[in-house]
């Protein structure tokens, strides 16, 4: 098994996520951390739990790949898909996308951007045509027909709904 990415909407939920007990070591990012940091521990911890916050400068930018083996990271988890709080720039720039495109306005301005920041976290783990990996997110929205029309095709056929308390145990098996 390869490295896990964790990825939040918030450093809160970060704290939360990385409650969950694990044998392998556990590389929680902040503000503060350097990519240069990030790669050197995952290059001398291969079997890392990498946590992450949704939209942040370790969630997009960065490659977990080797040339040898491809994506360095086997299991993606995502706790919650991050739509952007209403403040009032967002309340603007949504009445504007709205006097702009009518009903798809809200969308633009709020579920386009969440979704990206989803895709972009879940994507992480999948750099190429031959990595595999497994793909969570821990949000019943992810199913809904608004969210899902954003979403990669392929994304969307393979989506499989568990229960929460089964969350753990299916990790678990995978681990």
């Amino acid at each position: 098994a390869k490295a896990i990415g964790g990825y939040s909407r918030s450093y809160t939920i970060q704290e939360l996520i990385e409650s969950v007990h694990t044998n392998r070591a556990k590389l929680s990012t902040t503000a503060r951390t350097t990519l240069d940091e990030i790669q050197d521990f995952l290059e001398t911890h291969p079997k890392t739990v990498y946590f992450s916050v949704q939209g942040g400068r370790h969630s997009e930018g960065i490659e977990f790949t080797n040339e040898i083996v491809g994506s360095l990271l086997d299991l993606v988890v995502v706790a919650g898909i991050q739509f952007p709080p209403p403040t009032p720039v967002q309340k603007a720039l949504t009445s504007y996308f709205q006097k702009k495109f009518s009903w798809l306005g809200w969308d633009y301005a709020n579920r386009v951007p969440a979704i990206s920041k989803l895709v972009q976290a879940l994507g992480r783990a999948q750099r190429n045509m031959n990595d595999k990996a497994v793909l969570i997110v821990l949000d019943h929205r992810i199913k809904d027909p608004k969210n899902l029309k954003y979403l990669p095709k392929e994304y969307q056929q393979d989506i499989q709904v568990i229960e929460y308390n089964q969350v753990k145990q299916e990790i678990d098996r995978f681990l």
